[in-house]
């Protein structure tokens, strides 16, 4: 390689050696940016690394045509992983961290086209990211996507993109396989099927050896009018939880081998479907032995009616993973719509309020001035952390790696901006300079990368 990118393996090298130099790692990583600006398509390590790791990954199966389109882009480039592909390889050994930089979508008013961005936790360096399907795996050495073909497969390369093997064990199979998590254990990849090519007897989650791409075991088979969104795997990777909306709706586990599969809520309760975050409402406890989820009553619908729009008041409730213990901790009088516990506390953040009837660009419309809350996991505690003096709204709060912190999204007229409080609702402070959406966003996260 010559001319311009002649050095940049140098720059990068002095980039981490020099990271503990928050000045001269910043005007390295601009030089590095400024390096790779022009060229088609930047490196393989420009990947999603999200707090949550493969415990967060969404995808959905059934019902496919909106959730798999917004699944895919989902599973794109965040960051500048710089230190990540090389630290693989052994070079630098400075510790990150992890609540440094936030990764996020940009999204038109149209709802078309989202725009992957990173900036400083601080509001500082805000920069557009190309995009670039993938996943690591758990040891950092292998990156996950789909191969689009005339069937999707995983496939997996190293982390700067070259290796690529794609995983197609049964090239005679006419259905999609798409990649959606690792096993914690990197022995499986979690797929999911739809499209309007699938017949509804093939529509589910499965999963395949993540070697070859063989052995694949169906785990679920989503029923025909109903649609499966992912939470992911237990800690223990021995579980998959996801929610169902539609004729049979509910929250479910079933073991990572297929058998197994629980309805943990009640028949006549209905997940909260935030249209913008798939998901959005159910959640692993730290430990993996207990659910938290959000959901409506639905008793007084018709039978074999669809609930995939019910509107109302949904409560938040607690479970055990094997089923037991079912009870209430945030009232449906007060509402909630999210819920993400804590990765270091027995604390639970979430949003509150209800699901109205108007129809908005981001989907069904939050009701009762949605604000951000959170409860302790036996029901005490219960904390306004926003309070939308200024007629604002703040929903979907996800906790920083470490619990320290809560980044949620805070909605002003029509205008949405993400912002940064400690995780008992001090020092509220903006991140993003410049609006985001004009409604409501999803899937944005803390990146583990040093700031620039």
């Amino acid at each position: 390689m010559t001319g311009r990118y002649a050095d940049f393996d140098r720059r990068v090298e002095r980039w981490l050696d020099e990271a503990s130099d928050s000045f001269a790692a910043g005007a390295l990583l601009d030089a590095v940016l400024d390096a790779t600006r022009d060229r088609p398509q930047r490196p393989g390590w420009i990947v999603a690394l999200r707090g949550g790791g493969m415990g967060t990954t969404r995808f959905i199966a059934g019902q496919p045509a909106r959730r798999v389109g917004r699944a895919l882009v989902v599973l794109v480039a965040v960051l500048l992983a710089l230190a990540v592909g090389l630290l693989i390889s052994g070079i630098g050994r400075q510790p990150l961290t992890l609540n440094a930089t936030i990764d996020f979508f940009r999204t038109d008013d149209a709802r078309e086209n989202n725009t992957p961005f990173i900036v400083n936790r601080d509001g500082t360096h805000e920069t557009q990211l190309a995009q670039s399907a993938g996943l690591l795996s758990p040891d950092n050495r292998l990156l996950l996507s789909g191969h689009e073909a005339a069937w999707i497969r995983p496939a997996v390369s190293n982390p700067d993109g070259s290796g690529l093997r794609v995983l197609d064990a049964y090239p005679d199979l006419k259905m999609q396989l798409i990649p959606v998590a690792w096993s914690p254990d990197g022995s499986r990849i979690l797929v999911a099927t739809g499209g309007e090519d699938m017949t509804p007897s093939g529509i589910g989650l499965y999963t395949v050896r993540s070697t070859d791409g063989g052995d694949l075991i169906r785990l679920v088979s989503t029923p025909s009018g109903d649609s499966d969104a992912i939470r992911g795997y237990s800690p223990d990777g021995s579980m998959v939880l996801f929610s169902r909306i539609g004729f049979d709706p509910g929250i479910f586990v079933v073991n990572s081998d297929g058998t197994g599969l629980r309805r943990l809520s009640v028949p006549d309760s209905v997940p909260v479907d935030l249209d913008f975050w798939d998901a959005a409402s159910v959640d692993w406890s730290a430990d993996g032995r207990e659910v938290a989820f959000c959901a409506l009553d639905a008793s007084s619908l018709p039978s074999g009616q669809s609930n995939s729009d019910l509107r109302g008041a949904p409560g938040m409730y607690l479970v055990n993973r094997d089923g037991s213990g079912l009870h209430e901790i945030v009232p449906s009088r007060l509402g909630a719509l999210s819920a993400r516990w804590s990765p270091s506390t027995d604390t639970i953040a979430f949003t509150s309020g209800h699901l109205g009837l108007v129809h908005t660009p981001a989907g069904k419309e939050l009701t009762g001035q949605p604000q951000v809350w959170t409860v302790h996991g036996n029901g005490s505690g219960l904390t306004q952390l926003t309070d939308g003096r200024d007629r604002s709204v703040s929903v979907t709060p996800v906790w920083s790696p470490d619990g320290t912190e809560l980044l949620f999204q805070r909605k002003l007229g029509n205008s949405v901006t993400l912002w940064i409080m400690n995780a008992d609702g001090t020092a509220q402070r903006q991140v993003t300079p410049t609006p985001v959406a004009s409604d409501f966003v999803g899937e944005y996260g803390w990146a583990r990368l040093p700031s620039r």
